[in-house]
């Protein structure tokens, strides 16, 4: 992963060049993260929920969500693209708890359950093997509360996975069809 650190470290100052309007990109996904999880949460408007961003990069779900009063816990493997991001939560006056965490180990960097936990923008297919798609998975579910939700969206998967667990022993997570318990 020191490759795929060292690459978001040089992107992090330009990445939102890779959108063609960086903030109605944000304004978008913010709105269709908040009716997700307010349908899936079974709470109109699921304000006040806590989210980990567990691939945060430089904040294109994070800030739109804190900006909508979601409390948010933002973690990525590149400084850079966390520095970049706290620039930009304070630049718009939001609150973020924003940390350097590598996915497969962001329990260790968290501290209580989360109502929701994303992981977008392509982060997930830098897991290479099973054995690392494991692990970030149960990292993911285990900071997640029974009945919280899940998302991970990537360019290289066909599906919008949404997984939601019923309890700790019943986590169950998947990609592209594939499970991971």
């Amino acid at each position: 992963m020191v490759e795929v650190k060292q690459f978001y470290d040089d992107l992090a100052s330009y990445y939102h060049l890779i959108f063609e309007d960086w903030d109605a990109s944000m304004a978008r996904q913010g709105d269709a993260l908040a009716n997700l999880i307010g349908v899936e949460l079974a709470q109109s408007p699921p304000l006040d929920a806590r989210v980990l961003d567990a691939a945060c990069g430089i904040g294109t779900q994070t800030l739109p969500l804190a900006a909508r009063g979601f409390r948010l816990v933002a973690r990525d493997l590149s400084p850079a693209a966390v520095a970049r991001l706290q620039r930009e939560a304070d630049a718009r006056q939001l609150v973020v708890d924003a940390a350097v965490a590598d996915m497969r180990q962001v329990g260790s960097s968290v501290s209580g359950s989360f109502d929701v936990v994303l992981a977008f923008d392509n982060s997930v297919p830098h897991l290479l093997d099973d054995d690392d798609l494991r692990t970030a998975f149960h990292e993911f579910l285990n900071v997640l509360r029974p009945g919280g939700l899940f998302c991970a969206l990537s360019a290289t998967t066909t599906k919008f996975n949404v997984a939601r667990t019923r309890s700790t022993s019943m986590a169950h997570a998947s990609i592209a069809g594939r499970n991971f318990n």
